[in-house]
């Protein structure tokens, strides 16, 4: 008896395909013998497990796909036996599956409901139990114990980001406390970092490590066991804190009941700012909560 063959389709951000992850694990316990295909962003291809097997969405072989004309597929097109499709357009690739042969389609919006987070959502509107949370990414992550903060000041835009001063405070009080060494990340997507008055400061400063530009897997492996991450709702604190760092994570303007990472509550504190006047802030109480959430004395 030959295995099911099962299709997934989800382009996305780092965090989307991040969220994405406990769908795949569901898919894969639901039907243990079944030969799953994730088609997503190639550039998170390292963060599928190695039993799924991953294609590039933008791949001129899956271009048919997505047209929005109704033209036959490609005669070498594979077959699947089933597919869930992960869009918040999704009719055109509907349609073109079940033209594929594919004739068990199902498929809902990426983006939930508010009051809903999107890991329940998806699994809700696709047919699945709720998962229990779990740190999806565990297998990447490199030596524990690394005496470091991580540290990602940045996000898909400025206005989801605490503002420096603040991340700095923090960073440095919780540096003087633990003796861990600040590690500062960033990537081309945080070009918009640069134009603060004191970034050239803060990245330069003797007692700060600058990573730039590095790759999820060079992440995983130099960051992956430090000691804290601290950051802003984006891909990268998604990323931590499914890799089992402790992870402290601010929301300036997302809902966190929707996009938080979908990790056991002793991975990560969310920290609500959307309500908090920033120019007012004070970091004592979030010191704090900080400290009580990594037991620290």
């Amino acid at each position: 008896m030959s295995s099911t063959a099962v299709l997934v389709i989800r382009p996305g951000a780092l965090g989307d395909t991040i969220l994405t992850l406990p769908v795949l694990h569901t898919i894969q316990a639901e039907n243990p013998d079944a030969k799953i295909t994730f088609l997503g962003n190639r550039s998170y291809r390292d963060l599928i497990p190695p039993h799924i097997r991953f294609e590039a969405f933008d791949d001129r072989t899956w271009l048919w796909l997505f047209n929005s004309e109704e033209v036959n597929p490609p005669a070498d097109t594979r077959h699947f036996d089933k597919a869930y499709v992960i869009l918040n357009h999704s009719d055109d690739v509907v349609r073109n599956l079940k033209r594929a042969g594919t004739e068990t389609v199902h498929s809902c919006a990426s983006l939930p409901e508010r009051g809903c987070h999107v890991v329940e959502h998806l699994h809700t509107a696709l047919g699945f139990p709720v998962p229990r949370r779990r740190q999806s990414l565990s297998r990447l992550a490199g030596e524990a114990q690394q005496q470091t903060i991580w540290v990602h000041p940045g996000s898909g835009g400025r206005d989801k980001c605490v503002p420096l001063a603040i991340l700095t405070a923090l960073v440095m009080e919780l540096s003087r406390i633990t003796g861990w060494k600040p590690v500062i990340t960033a990537s081309e997507e945080d070009a918009f970092l640069h134009e603060f008055a004191d970034w050239k400061h803060v990245v330069e400063c003797p007692s700060v490590r600058f990573l730039q530009d590095r790759s999820l897997l060079e992440l995983s492996k130099q960051l992956g066991g430090s000691k804290l991450f601290l950051g802003n709702d984006s891909g990268i604190g998604h990323f931590a804190a499914n890799l089992g760092v402790p992870s402290v994570i601010f929301y300036v303007n997302t809902d966190p009941v929707q996009w938080a990472p979908w990790v056991p509550s002793n991975k990560a504190l969310i920290i609500d700012l959307r309500a908090r006047k920033l120019e007012d802030y004070d970091i004592r109480a979030d010191l704090t909560a900080i400290r009580r959430f990594l037991q620290i004395d």
